[in-house]
């Protein structure tokens, strides 16, 4: 059995370490967003439109602020990069997003956790199914963006 350089060691582990710090960043850019936008969502636009109309009118902002962040990343760090790399970057910040969306779910909001099936239709039916797409194209978006 042939063992792998000292070189090609290095080089995996720095495309691993690089790959998981721009999924890290990827998932920082958006989670933040995301919470800047609840706070205004929940105590200002909530109490006026309702809570689906509300989701509703954020998810747009959120799509914009994901496409700006994948663009960010792709073209600031991983502009010669493999779609494979690019497509594990947008899978391993999904990863973390909903570790912490389940995290806070249960830490934060106090709710019992009792598996994925009741806390996909614990979502609002029509925000819901637009919320879960949008986690689907905040995964797929670093392969999406241009360099």
């Amino acid at each position: 059995m042939a063992s792998q350089s000292p070189t090609a060691t290095a080089s995996s582990s720095q495309s691993a370490l690089t790959l998981l710090s721009s999924s890290i960043l990827y998932f920082a850019l958006i989670f933040t967003s995301g919470l800047a936008l609840g706070c205004i969502r929940v105590p200002f636009l909530q109490p006026i439109l309702g809570d689906r109309k509300a989701q509703l009118l954020e998810m747009p902002v959120m799509l914009v602020a994901i496409a700006k962040s994948a663009q960010l990343i792709v073209r600031r760090l991983h502009p010669q990069t493999s779609t494979s790399h690019l497509a594990a970057i947008g899978f391993v910040a999904l990863v973390l997003m909903l570790v912490a969306e389940i995290a806070g779910t249960v830490f934060f909001m106090g709710k019992e956790w009792k598996g994925w099936w009741n806390w996909v239709q614990d979502r609002d039916a029509v925000a819901g199914p637009v919320y879960f797409t949008l986690l689907a194209v905040f995964a797929a978006m670093p392969v999406w963006v241009d360099p």
